[in-house]
């Protein structure tokens, strides 16, 4: 179910928000690499992604030294978007 809406969140990106292909681009790359670990976490509804599941996905790429802070950033950002959109309303984030 993650994955399926990532092409309303492009769409939403692109035609909504007016950003430029490279920014559209980044946002869904981060959220392909948070949909890939949530997944790997067994989880796959938008309703069973907690605050928690997102800290540790953020202290995971912050631990191994993979990411910078500001690529870490963005990803929550991408993260946030995502989750507030009509098509996402969850309130698990909240």
């Amino acid at each position: 179910m993650l994955k399926r809406n990532l092409t309303f969140f492009e769409s939403f990106l692109t035609l909504e928000r007016g950003l430029a292909r490279n920014s559209v681009n980044g946002y869904v790359s981060d959220l392909c690499c948070f949909i890939d670990f949530c997944t790997a976490n067994g989880i796959t509804e938008p309703s069973d992604v907690t605050r928690d599941l997102i800290l540790d996905f953020l202290g995971e790429r912050q631990d191994s030294f993979m990411e910078a802070a500001t690529t870490l950033a963005r990803k929550l950002i991408s993260i946030k978007l995502f989750f507030q959109q009509r098509f996402l309303a969850s309130d698990s984030l909240d």
